[in-house]
């Protein structure tokens, strides 16, 4: 396939059948799509997508692998029982060979033996499409290779359509490095528009599709930092000044840093407060990206709600209860995208993400955090916590992109 050869660790029964399977794989997939390097970011977005169906859970039962590139000077791409991960050499980060190393991670004991490549034509099904499962078995029916019936306790393979999750990762699939950076472009683009429109609907559509994307980008981010194994962790600052309003404006901050995977943490000076948001650099940006907005809306509602009774106090209430709204909307939004199920691939990269950081801060750090605000003005709060929960951020919607989305 390319060159590429395949192996993997976990098991040591002889392998009869290794050459025939390679042979027919090349046979049905050399010359198309399938044999394209597509890279490590569209390969774990496509890795999440099967990962996340039930055929996954009823075959493998456990999580997503982790994808990881081999040395510079490496042959071959090869998958790891143990460690639950597939290592993909140089021009090796093709689907086709996503799909053979998932099947090793299904049938381990198999090697490339006929419940293997059952495993590898239901898994074909689903990241390409029937006919690519089709022409793949008729390939090992040529070669006299049998395929071993489904087992019972297996499902069947999610009906992705009939280009697979492939024809949903066309995003993935050209993204590059500086996919970031337009990203970024994007988001600012969308947030300048809102600022400078005239008509406040059209305004909060825009804001809210800005902050969409960010939400989701947070997650391809992280996918796509584990793919090639980067580690870089920034700190970025914010003075919020001093007033009876900063500490409801370092809470907006902190909700969104919690969000996204940074720490947020102030200190005091004779000036004011000085915010600091430390996490990966991609989500270090859609943090502040972000509190520019909302931010500014947060304020701007304070000042035009009609409240009764102390109006410092009220609008300081309102603030929170703004917090409170967009908190909301962040727990939808990483439920929309499957980061409550403790299996989700997706999920435990940012597990692993958050915790990075964390140790990152106790190593460097003595902190004071953000307190929540005790609810004294109900009326205030509760009107607070709608404009939050509507104006700003919405659950995404729309087709599925691998759970993911743009």
């Amino acid at each position: 396939m390319v060159g590429t050869v395949h192996h993997h660790e976990g098991c040591m029964r002889r392998d009869t059948h290794r050459r025939a399977s390679y042979d027919a794989e090349a046979a049905a997939y050399d010359g198309t799509a399938f044999e394209v390097p597509v890279g490590l970011y569209a390969l774990a977005k496509l890795s999440l997508g099967v990962s996340r169906s039930r055929w996954w859970a009823r075959a493998h039962g456990g999580a997503g692998p982790r994808l990881r590139e081999t040395r510079p000077d490496a042959t071959h791409s090869w998958a790891s029982v143990p460690r639950n991960e597939i290592r993909f050499c140089r021009h090796g980060d093709t689907v086709a060979t996503l799909g053979h190393e998932l099947a090793h991670l299904v049938a381990p004991d198999d090697r490339h033996g006929p419940l293997f490549r059952r495993a590898q034509l239901d898994l074909m099904s689903m990241l390409a499409g029937p006919s690519a499962a089709a022409a793949l078995d008729a390939s090992f029916h040529r070669a006299r290779l049998a395929v071993a019936e489904r087992p019972s306790s297996w499902a069947e393979p999610a009906d992705c359509g009939p280009g697979g999750l492939l024809a949903a990762c066309d995003d993935a699939v050209v993204a590059a490095p500086e996919g970031t950076l337009r990203h970024a472009e994007r988001v600012n683009k969308l947030l300048a528009k809102a600022a400078s429109s005239t008509s406040p609907a059209e305004a909060e559509a825009l804001q809210a599709k800005a902050v969409e994307l960010t939400v989701r980008h947070g997650i391809d981010a992280a996918l796509l930092d584990a793919a090639r194994g980067d580690a870089s962790i920034v700190e970025r600052r914010v003075w919020l000044g001093a007033g009876p309003y900063v500490a409801a404006r370092t809470d907006l901050l902190t909700a969104l840093g919690r969000h996204l995977s940074c720490e947020v943490f102030w200190h005091a000076g004779r000036e004011g407060r000085l915010v600091t948001v430390v996490g990966f650099s991609s989500d270090a940006a859609d943090v502040l990206s972000l509190f520019g907005a909302l931010d500014h809306a947060a304020l701007s509602g304070a000042w035009a709600a009609t409240l009764s009774g102390n109006t410092q106090a009220a609008r300081r209430q309102w603030l929170f209860g703004f917090n409170e709204g967009v908190r909301e909307q962040l727990r939808a939004a990483a439920e929309a995208n499957g980061l409550d199920e403790p299996t989700n691939p997706a999920a435990l990269v940012l597990v692993e993400r958050r915790r990075a950081v964390d140790e990152h801060v106790a190593r460097h750090h003595s902190v004071r955090r953000a307190r929540r605000a005790t609810v004294v003005a109900a009326d205030a709060y509760d009107a607070g916590r709608a404009a939050g929960a509507t104006a700003a951020l919405r659950a995404p919607t729309g087709r599925p992109r691998l759970g993911l989305g743009r």
